[in-house]
């Protein structure tokens, strides 16, 4: 703040960098963790901090909760999942994973979510899946994503995780609900066996979308008018996974599709993610028509992040994996007059 030109700046930075160098292997824990805060704020800046993973493994296995959560917050701005650092901190991660305190648990969970390698979710695969008998919510919502990477990265253990996914898709919680819904994407990708021995559960994952469409949102999960967006968006993406149309669907996505304001990017966000689903799941013609309609309307709105997502939205319906849909094919033809 007290440079007065881009070059005070950099030389400011250039000489707190020398000295936090020399000062961290030399300072008191107790100022470590200062240290280690000013070099995460650097690095997101873009400088070069990579010199401090050491510093930030040796918080992760403090034994006080406040440097600790330093160290993982470093760990996972310092060390991406082709360092051979992340090895390093197997040990530690397994060691929070099994402690008392639930805390402790969830920075260990959220660095396996947003971090963890194949190796090092291989190792921790067990811990994870005892964890989801937790009472608490937010363990549980981070056990949900944590499996999710390890379903990514370790295909092999995905059905390991079922009667993990099982207890999170009966929680009242939104969030909990809302990972185990991205746990069973996870796991239909990575074994498309799964929709069909799953097809009867596109009943009750429509009444859930059916209820956020016409239930009033509590003040926890409005967003501008809508109930819960993510959840809606995560439940429509497993309805399309699951392919089960259904008259009660078609309703409902008629509905949702009808009552979005387009003008707002959260309507928007719904907009696209239902025609999707319509493309995967409707049971009537006239349902796929009305759905482009919707999108083919945003192409007279002049601003580019919107024509760019009417246009991905377009190229997915016209793809089936990685091949064109016929030309003869009802998508197809609908599209036409948007060439």
């Amino acid at each position: 703040r007290e440079a007065e030109s881009p070059e005070d700046e950099r030389l400011i930075i250039k000489s707190e960098l020398a000295d936090i160098r020399s000062q961290i292997k030399d300072s008191d824990t107790e100022y470590k963790p200062r240290l280690v805060m000013k070099l995460v704020y650097l690095s997101i800046t873009g400088e070069n901090t990579s010199w401090a993973q050491i510093e930030s493994a040796g918080l992760m296995s403090h034994h006080r909760f406040s440097y600790k959560r330093i160290g993982y917050l470093a760990a996972q701005t310092f060390i991406d999942e082709s360092n051979d650092m992340s090895v390093l901190l197997t040990q530690t991660i397994l060691g929070d994973l099994k402690a008392s305190n639930p805390f402790t648990q969830a920075l260990a969970l959220s660095y396996v979510a947003n971090k963890g390698t194949a190796e090092l979710c291989q190792e921790v695969s067990v811990e994870v899946n005892k964890l989801a008998s937790s009472i608490h919510p937010g363990i549980l919502k981070r056990v949900g994503m944590a499996s999710v990477n390890i379903v990514r990265k370790v295909p092999e253990l995905t059905r390991t995780f079922r009667k993990t996914l099982t207890t999170l898709l009966s929680s009242p919680k939104h969030g909990v609900v809302s990972s185990g819904i991205a746990l069973a994407i996870a796991m239909i990708q990575n074994e498309p066996t799964f929709y069909h021995s799953w097809s009867h559960f596109s009943k009750p994952f429509t009444k859930l979308f059916k209820d956020m469409q016409f239930s009033k949102p509590t003040n926890e999960f409005r967003m501008s008018s809508y109930n819960d967006p993510f959840l809606q968006i995560k439940t429509m993406q497993l309805l399309g996974l699951l392919k089960q149309p259904s008259d009660e669907l078609d309703d409902v996505l008629t509905s949702a599709i009808t009552a979005i304001d387009s003008r707002r990017n959260t309507g928007r966000a719904l907009l696209f993610q239902a025609v999707e689903t319509i493309g995967q799941t409707a049971k009537k013609a006239s349902l796929y028509s009305l759905a482009l309609n919707q999108i083919g309307r945003l192409m007279n709105i002049n601003q580019a992040n919107v024509l760019y997502s009417a246009l991905s939205v377009f190229s997915r319906l016209l793809y089936n994996g990685k091949e064109i849909i016929s030309r003869s094919s009802r998508e197809s033809i609908a599209l036409k007059r948007y060439k």
